[in-house]
């Protein structure tokens, strides 16, 4: 499928298909930005992308096969949260499996009916970590700061040390019906992972980016941890601590 954002740039984007989709003869696993030109193939239809309003030839239309898992994807802005253990690799040479095991789920389910409670949604469990966000681009800062405030709380008794970032930006959300779930794609899903990284190195439990902190009510409270480079993005970023 192809999508535009809302800066008016056209993504290619594989709404996980068993087959794949080619960019250019590489198989995608995250979204392409589409340049004149490109080479696309789906299920070994090959198409060349013009842009424009009158493009030479327009190639034949792949069989309903091709497009069995599409379904509608929307760019909105979104609410994201990325939490994860701190300490599992301690946790995993100090305790039995099963402990560490079952300390990660009891865990993971108070987090998770935490954020249900402030209208978030785990979309992603990743092992000793997940990825949430809050599907109503309506959300109000307000009930994302109660949630952050909660999960700062639950930080004092959790049964395992866990540290969480929290990051706002336009996403690409697919509802795949292929999936039974929405899938969050685009570079600010990866932004958020790179925090999750940088406050593991600076050792900080709860980071928030500096478009998140400029959107909470919370002016005051907010401390600034400097500005730090993140892998795979142009320049540095301010982060904040609240």
């Amino acid at each position: 499928m192809i999508n535009r954002d809302g800066a008016g740039v056209l993504w290619l984007v594989d709404l996980g298909s068993s087959n794949g989709v080619l960019h250019n003869g590489l198989r995608i696993k995250q979204p392409a930005q589409l340049r004149q030109g490109d080479q696309i193939e789906v299920c070994g239809h090959q198409f060349d992308f013009i842009q424009g309003d009158r493009p030479e030839a327009v190639p034949a239309a792949p069989d309903e096969a091709a497009f069995a898992t599409l379904s509608a994807v929307k760019t909105v802005p979104t609410w994201l949260l990325v939490a994860d253990v701190a300490n599992s690799t301690h946790l995993n040479n100090t305790l039995p499996p099963e402990r560490v095991a079952a300390a990660i789920g009891e865990w993971f389910r108070s987090c998770q009916t935490l954020l249900r409670k402030h209208t978030a949604e785990v979309n992603k469990h990743l092992g000793d970590g997940f990825l949430a966000f809050w599907p109503s681009p309506t959300v109000l800062p307000a009930q994302v700061l109660a949630a952050i405030r909660e999960l700062k709380s639950f930080q004092q008794t959790s049964p395992v040390g866990f540290r969480f970032v929290v990051h706002h930006g336009r996403v690409m959300v697919d509802s795949a019906v292929s999936r039974g779930e929405d899938s969050l794609l685009g570079p600010e899903v990866n932004f958020i992972f790179r925090m999750e990284k940088l406050a593991g190195a600076l050792g900080t439990p709860c980071l928030l980016s500096a478009v998140a902190a400029q959107q909470l009510p919370v002016p005051g409270e907010l401390v600034s941890k400097g500005r730090h480079p993140l892998a795979g993005f142009e320049g540095d970023f301010e982060m904040f601590v609240v």
